[in-house]
């Protein structure tokens, strides 16, 4: 007859099973631990950036104007947008929505870029995001401008 195994062995079997094995840890080649975290202008340059847009945005408007209609529609749409009467909102805010969007349009963008570039999306691709937007806007005011297309 054959004698049954040991339980010692099998208790130190089963803590051998309880115990973590070593792994080996992957090499990563794109975080290095010894680079420092990145400064404030390598995160935030894109809202830096729509703030200085935002400071020469009325002289930009300036400049659209001859370019009416389309010059506004592709640059400023949300601006345009804001004003708009069919939008439903009183009359002293449609008249001075446009005037703070004017001031907001570039800064929000430059968050939406931001964000967008955490996301570790490319730049080619955020920038093909905004001037999707603006494409959306600008289409969104020239069905509004079309015969019929506002209820009176």
């Amino acid at each position: 007859m054959e004698n049954p195994p040991s339980t010692s062995s099998n208790a130190k079997d089963s803590v051998r099973a309880l115990k973590p094995r070593a792994t080996a840890k992957p090499t990563d080649t794109d975080e290095d631990p010894e680079d420092p975290p990145p400064g404030f202008l390598q995160t935030c340059w894109p809202v830096v950036f729509g703030v200085v847009l935002a400071i020469v945005a009325p002289r930009l408007r300036d400049m659209l104007a001859d370019y009416e209609p389309w010059g506004m529609r592709l640059v400023f749409p949300f601006v345009l947008l804001s004003g708009r009467r069919e939008l439903g909102l009183g009359d002293e805010l449609s008249k001075n929505l446009p005037q703070l969007m004017l001031y907001l349009q570039f800064p929000l963008e430059g968050l939406l870029t931001m964000w967008s570039l955490g996301r570790r999306l490319a730049f080619s691709t955020c920038l093909a995001q905004l001037a999707f937007l603006h494409a959306i806007a600008a289409f969104v005011l020239w069905l509004l401008s079309q015969p019929g297309a506002a209820a009176h």
